[in-house]
């Protein structure tokens, strides 16, 4: 059974490695896919992003006597600190919110928003096109959480505050 965990599912340029810790069952042969085009046969590789955006990290664990499994987690790389990033014009409604909030862009958009709680946990990675995307909030707790856009090219815009009853 193949299963991984990783250092962070939030990563920022320029210091954007990715260690990744085995935790699978029963295997004795492994193949990660890191979503960039790079792979490794390690069994608890690192890898280093060099461009933000969003990556599905592959894990192939097989055996000699059964068949191959297969176990996925998505990687956020975010833009370092420094870059220029252009204002970005977008909102939150209702704020404060209980079942569903709307994000909208002042012109349509390619990226990611991330969730984050007030602790710092990621709470979801929402990847969008457009110029608006529904988030439900249904099944979050009531508290403060932190979005923040990630444009297709890297681009970071500021953090919103959003709050659930």
């Amino acid at each position: 059974q193949a299963a991984f965990t990783v250092n962070t599912d939030t990563l920022y340029l320029p210091r954007s490695i990715l260690t990744c810790s085995n935790g699978s069952q029963n295997a004795n042969g492994y193949l990660w896919n890191f979503g960039d085009g790079t792979s490794s046969q390690d069994t608890n590789p690192w890898h280093q992003y060099g461009t933000a955006g969003t990556y599905e990290v592959e894990l192939i664990a097989a055996n000699n006597s059964c068949p191959a499994d297969t176990s996925n987690q998505t990687i956020v790389v975010i833009g370092g600190a420094g870059l220029e990033v252009e204002e970005m014009l977008w909102s939150i409604y209702p704020n404060p919110t209980k079942d569903q909030v709307i994000v909208n862009w002042e012109r349509p958009m390619t990226g990611t928003l991330i969730c984050l709680d007030e602790k710092g946990s990621k709470v979801g990675v929402y990847p969008f096109f457009g110029q608006s995307i529904a988030i439900s909030t249904g099944a979050w707790s009531a508290g403060v959480y932190y979005l923040t856009m990630v444009k297709q090219d890297g681009q970071v815009s500021t953090t919103k505050q959003l709050i659930r009853h």
